[in-house]
């Protein structure tokens, strides 16, 4: 706030959490954080229940990174991660992992979520996760996974999967990488049978694409007002 935004003690600033948002005037600041004296509740949480909506993601370029960060965040993703998969750049794994390191990561999508007016922040790994273990953590918590496999004969449509689950039931979508899933990758895939495949539609998208598509129709078009 001191040396990005230029604000000094008694500026004006808003400050949100999942319990709302308020007016607020800094009264004390310093290099390393500072203080607000919240006057007026100006938002309300919004009336709805929206999904929990986990998006997995192999590690990208530091465009369609970026892209990916800021626009799922504006479609209601609940949790961030990374992965590292067969045909997955080792550049692109070196500049996610400093993103992840160094909160390069974390500033996008706080960004993101200030631009786009939610009152929370999505998650996000600390660390490049393994794909096998986190599908199984997922599953025995109770969460639906499903990886984006467009060209899978047993892929089943995003919207047909998404009208099947319950509108608060937790998900996992799997994106792969920009060359696409390893044969045994997708031999582990077909072999394993817990998580579904679903295809996103006849055109070949962009992971990034891909990703924002899926969690716009497993978050938003599942939110439920109560």
């Amino acid at each position: 706030m001191k040396n990005v935004l230029r604000l000094r003690s008694a500026s004006k600033v808003n400050v949100f959490n999942e319990l709302g948002e308020w007016d607020g005037n800094i009264s004390d600041l310093s290099k390393s954080g500072g203080l607000v004296e919240l006057n007026e509740k100006t938002r309300e949480p919004p009336q709805g229940v929206a999904p929990h909506v986990h998006l997995v993601c192999a590690c990208l370029k530091k465009t369609p990174t970026r892209t990916l960060l800021e626009k799922a965040t504006e479609v209601n993703v609940s949790q961030i991660s990374f992965i590292k998969t067969a045909n997955t750049d080792g550049a692109n794994v070196r500049l996610v992992g400093k993103w992840l390191i160094d909160g390069k990561a974390r500033d996008v999508v706080r960004e993101g979520s200030e631009q786009c007016g939610r009152l929370d922040v999505p998650g996000i790994d600390p660390d490049i996760a393994d794909l096998k273990t986190l599908i199984g953590n997922a599953q025995q918590g109770g969460t639906t996974v499903a990886v984006c496999r467009e060209r899978s004969p047993s892929s089943v449509p995003l919207f047909d999967f998404a009208a099947s689950l319950p509108p608060s039931s937790p998900s996992m979508i799997v994106v792969g990488p920009e060359g696409g899933w390893s044969p045994a990758e997708e031999e582990w895939f077909e072999s394993e049978g817990n998580a579904i495949s679903v295809s996103l539609g006849n055109n070949v998208l962009r992971a990034e694409t891909a990703a924002i598509l899926a969690v716009g129709v497993l978050g938003n078009l599942r939110t439920t007002v109560v």
